[in-house]
């Protein structure tokens, strides 16, 4: 069993290069499908949720490859149609090979798909919208069998904000007959790069960025290239360990507006960030983050969807409030089960009261190192964030959830002046 132990060791110096952002790379593998061809993603991150979803489209019948930082997807032969279940139930995009499957082959069967335990995410309006689109669904077994005899442009209203139904709604209709309107559809960034990269594979969409999105059908996608940005979470989080340990680090490939949404509040604690002016041969300058004393407390944060806050930087938040110098409030408003982390948090001397769907951390001066473990992606990171800080050693255990989202975080600490490893045992 793999684990993580921190050696803390103050003020964090360094520059580092924050890879490519996962929530963009996966959404656009499975579109690779619906390509009868190649597909090259560049800047893709090397992670676990990468290797499976790269391991169901290989069951699938592509064949998936790295070239240096490069994903290359030649999916000519591709033709499988049955989703392995043992690899869907690692990852909650397998969810979005439906539309990807029903976009080229007109069907398929599926488990549910798994991944971080961190709330209810019903997959009611994926089926909703595929069924707008002229498919039959139906769940036996914990088992999707869809099919259609042709996808038909129609419009699609989503009651509530979904990234994923947004995404498999896109996947089945951009080779449809005729127009698809999607309403209240999700404008997260990496929602916005996803349409920008189906638009470099042929598709046509407008209304990119806005909640509704009019996406005329074409015949057929064709090969291309398309550079994933940078992982706003990952920068957050590293912006997070600056932020509760102090000290100065050089984000060299990212911009400031790739952390709106969550930025203001780490203003609010007391975090500086300036762009930096691109060197010659580079297009981004990159930002650089300092932080000097303990962090202030911040009256309360709101998780919502994109502008708002978002939830995947709610537990890192929550550490860096945990020494905070006064009483902070988080209300989480997406997710049912991400408050659990105050729980592990406790455990190294955080004073966390949690009801209901509220956090109540009155900051400590100080937490300890300890034995902790949690069960989700940004939990486990966000145990990282704090024992940097921690006085004594911190050994983090259940790492197979943080590997699905970073790439190297112990490279990535390291060029940030921590002292943090994996070990076996």
């Amino acid at each position: 069993m793999k684990y993580i132990t921190v050696h803390p060791k103050g003020r964090l110096e360094g520059k580092i290069t924050v890879q490519g952002s996962k929530n963009s790379a996966l959404p656009i593998m499975a579109a690779a499908l619906l390509n009868r061809g190649f597909t090259i993603i560049k800047n893709c991150p090397r992670i676990t949720d990468v290797d499976c979803m790269a391991l169901l489209l290989t069951d699938a019948g592509c064949n998936v490859f790295w070239q240096n930082d490069m994903l290359i997807i030649d999916a000519k032969d591709a033709a499988k149609t049955t989703v392995n279940k043992e690899l869907a139930g690692k990852i909650r995009a397998s969810i979005l090979l439906m539309g990807a499957f029903l976009g080229r082959f007109g069907e398929g069967n599926m488990p549910l798909p798994g991944g971080c335990k961190i709330g209810k995410r019903p997959i009611d309006m994926h089926i909703e919208a595929m069924e707008k689109l002229g498919a039959s669904c139906t769940i036996k077994d914990g088992c999707i069998d869809f099919s259609t005899l042709k996808m038909t442009g129609n419009r699609i209203a989503f009651r509530s904000v979904s990234v994923g139904a947004t995404e498999n709604a896109l996947l089945a209709s951009v080779l449809a007959d005729g127009v698809t309107v999607i309403e209240n559809a999700a404008v997260e960034p990496e929602v916005i790069e996803f349409c920008e990269a189906l638009v470099n594979m042929g598709a046509d969409i407008r209304g990119i960025g806005t909640k509704e999105l009019v996406v005329t059908g074409v015949d057929e996608f064709f090969d291309s290239v398309y550079e994933v940005k940078p992982d706003r979470i990952v920068l957050g989080t590293y912006i997070g360990a600056v932020a509760i340990a102090g000290g100065n680090v050089e984000f060299d490939n990212c911009s400031i507006n790739q952390a709106y949404g969550y930025i203001d509040a780490f203003y609010a604690m007391g975090i500086k960030c300036r762009n930096l002016e691109p060197l010659p041969q580079k297009r981004n300058g990159g930002i650089l983050v300092s932080m000097q004393g303990r962090p202030k407390p911040v009256n309360c944060i709101k998780t919502e969807p994109h502008p708002g806050f978002p939830t995947d930087m709610q537990p890192i938040a929550m550490s860096v409030l945990s020494i905070a110098q006064g009483e902070s409030t988080i209300i989480e408003n997406v997710f049912e089960n991400r408050l659990s982390i105050a729980q592990e948090l406790r455990k190294m001397g955080a004073d966390i009261t949690v009801e209901g769907n509220k956090a109540i951390i009155c900051g400590q001066e100080r937490l300890h190192g300890e034995t902790v473990a949690a069960g989700d992606l940004r939990a486990s990171a966000a145990l990282l964030v704090a024992a940097v800080v921690a006085q004594g050693d911190t050994t983090i255990k259940n790492i197979e959830y943080i590997l699905r989202g970073y790439e190297d975080v112990c490279r990535d600490f390291s060029l940030m002046g921590a002292d943090v490893t994996i070990g076996n045992g």
